[in-house]
């Protein structure tokens, strides 16, 4: 998937749940705490590493679902995502447009420690505006970017676009084994935007 066929969706929703890095083997090993903590979201994203398909019709029951796919999700699942996801699942970046704000979602920025697909370069700086890295990623500039791989939540500034990482509710690289970690909540109006990390 090249930067000119990434998938935008314009949806109309103001608060919006990210999970990822879940890696669950059957759908009920994503916490119900991180169900509770998006109750009255409009739309609940995956950024990628889901585990079981199924997950997203978990997921599904509390709010619409989007996700992006990986290399990994490709191996263990894609035939069955394709088959019965397909209107959530849009290849390895997407962007969704809400509230006047562009939210970029890919799994893996940097391409590290993980098989990429040649389609899906690693975001690469070097001496450019992050607004050209970010167009060539997303086939325009965005105003967010999700994304995931770490297993530990972060937010960040970098030349004006707002980076979110939800870490991982059931694997969080951070806690000990047997400890929740954490989901992000995105909340956008007007052009604005704000993002919460929920230690669940």
């Amino acid at each position: 998937m090249t930067a000119s066929t990434v998938r935008v969706d314009t949806i109309d929703a103001r608060r919006i749940g990210f999970t990822s890095d879940t890696h669950v083997k059957e759908p009920g090993g994503f916490p119900q705490q991180a169900l509770d903590a998006f109750k009255g979201v409009d739309l609940i994203v995956h950024c990628g590493h889901i585990g079981h398909p199924a997950l997203l019709d978990r997921l599904a029951a509390v709010a619409p679902v989007y996700a992006v796919t990986t290399a990994l999700d490709d191996r263990l699942s894609g035939e069955q995502l394709a088959r019965d996801h397909a209107e959530q699942v849009a290849g390895y970046s997407r962007v969704i447009e809400a509230g006047g704000v562009r939210i970029g979602v890919t799994f893996d920025l940097s391409g590290k420690g993980f098989e990429m697909k040649p389609e899906d370069p690693p975001l690469s700086l070097g001496d450019r505006p992050i607004a050209d890295a970010l167009t060539e990623k997303f086939g325009a500039p965005v105003d967010v970017v999700v994304s995931a791989n770490t297993h530990l939540d972060r937010v960040s500034w970098l030349r004006g676009v707002l980076l979110v990482n939800p870490g991982s509710p059931n694997l969080h690289a951070g806690r000990s084994k047997g400890q929740l970690g954490t989901v992000a909540i995105l909340t956008v109006e007007d052009g604005l935007c704000d993002v919460a990390i929920i230690q669940l």
